[in-house]
């Protein structure tokens, strides 16, 4: 895979850092920075939108929308009080609008449908969960892969709150998957959020992200 910039970049702020090689102060100055003039664009457009428009409602699209650190200071640092952000706002998104075109032209429909949830994904029935347990029931009882227990909806949250409440990491799978690169609640990580190296465990050994800080000059 190539670089997603050009030479121009690695002329200005020095060589590109490769995958192997640690992350210095430098490389986090270089994207803390791209960050802070990211920002300092994104909320001068949301100011002079506002402006243009005088509407407190806004909706945000394109691979941009997904910058969750921007578009959590949206409310804090503009005059929009209602934001819709597409949840595949990048190019994965035009497959959504693609298919939504075909459906309105093919009905005839008058009026866009709306956006009702992002639950748009595959699902599996809890016979299909029970069949693959089954057919994987050598590895997960005698294997000492893991293990498989039934439990009703009050012993599940009972025990993954006291798991959580012990630190470890647990996965939540439920319904039809997220469209989008954002898990909103059926497909996510919970953990506890009171430990202050609980942000560290999930980049390095969950993630495999690499060790990164935000900082801004004020």
């Amino acid at each position: 895979m190539g670089n997603v910039f050009s030479s121009k970049f690695a002329e200005t702020f020095g060589p590109v850092r490769r995958r192997s090689e640690p992350v210095d102060p430098r490389h986090m100055d270089v994207a803390a920075s791209a960050q802070a003039c990211y920002e300092e664009c994104f909320f001068h457009i949301l100011e002079h939108l506002q402006r243009k428009t005088g509407s407190r409602r806004l909706a945000l699209a394109g691979g941009s929308g997904q910058n969750s650190l921007a578009n959590g200071k949206i409310f804090e640092r503009s005059s929009f009080e209602e934001i819709f952000i597409q949840p595949a706002a990048g190019d994965a998104g035009g497959a959504l609008g693609a298919a939504l075109t075909i459906y309105h032209e093919a009905n005839g429909a008058r009026q866009l449908r709306k956006m009702e949830h992002a639950y748009l994904g595959p699902g599996y029935s809890e016979g299909y969960i029970d069949r693959l347990i089954a057919e994987t029931e050598e590895f997960v009882v005698g294997g000492g892969g893991f293990r498989v227990r039934k439990l009703s909806e009050g012993e599940l949250l009972t025990e993954l709150a006291g798991k959580i409440c012990e630190g470890l990491v647990t996965g939540w799978f439920q319904g039809r998957m997220e469209w989008g690169p954002r898990a909103l609640g059926n497909r996510s990580i919970l953990v506890d959020p009171r430990r202050p190296d609980m942000k560290e465990i999930l980049n390095a050994k969950i993630k495999r992200r690499e060790r990164f800080s935000y900082y801004y000059p004020r």
